[in-house]
């Protein structure tokens, strides 16, 4: 019996370490009034990727900045820098958030006589184990109309960005925005919405 139930227990761990490696959820919201068929160009708000004193571009704002781009004129939008219709701001929102992994402390004895019978001391899940700190990191994108100056659709995501100092892997930011966009709705100059898994991006 201590063997099955030790089996059990490696099974059980496994199921809950597959279950926690999903990729990011999002969440968007729009402008339920807006016209999105008027929009065809795009360009970036002056602060967005920049440094805390807005005065130079910092290497994850750039990376951002590629792939948001990428993605943008996958849906036919065209960068003109002079007259928009639409900008775009994107920002990375972290804190630091300690999990408690759990590892295994001895105890419950089975096979007992009850009278001189040896016990078989099998794994349980205790609260011994480590504490690990992660950054929590939540990617937001917003599409600005230029001339109302009014956030016509929002994207964001919450995943895990990194552990032991890492806070902004390349890997987790490519796959944030990937999602966030994979659920606009939009083409440029097309007002009725697709479905998003049909833009192809």
């Amino acid at each position: 019996m201590a063997v099955k139930r030790h089996k059990w227990l490696i099974l059980l761990a496994g199921l809950l370490v597959s279950g926690c490696a999903s990729g990011p959820r999002v969440y968007t919201d729009q402008d339920p009034v807006t016209d999105f068929g008027r929009y065809h160009s795009y360009a970036f708000v002056e602060a967005a990727g920049k440094d805390r004193d807005a005065k130079y571009t910092t290497l994850t704002g750039q990376r951002m900045e590629d792939r948001i781009a990428a993605r943008m004129q996958g849906y036919g939008y065209r960068l003109d820098i002079h007259r928009p219709d639409l900008l775009v701001d994107y920002h990375v929102n972290t804190r630091e958030q300690q999990v408690v992994r759990s590892g295994p402390s001895y105890g419950g004895y089975y096979g007992s006589s009850g009278r001189g019978g040896i016990g078989v001391g099998v794994p349980l899940f205790g609260d011994t184990g480590r504490v690990d700190t992660y950054v929590r990191g939540e990617v937001v994108v917003d599409l600005i109309d230029r001339e109302t100056n009014k956030t016509v659709w929002e994207g964001k995501t919450g995943n895990w960005m990194g552990s032991d100092g890492d806070f902004y892997p390349d890997d987790a930011i490519a796959e944030a925005i990937g999602a966030i966009f994979a659920s606009y709705p939009y083409r440029a100059g097309q007002s009725a919405p697709v479905i998003p898994e049909q833009n192809g991006n």
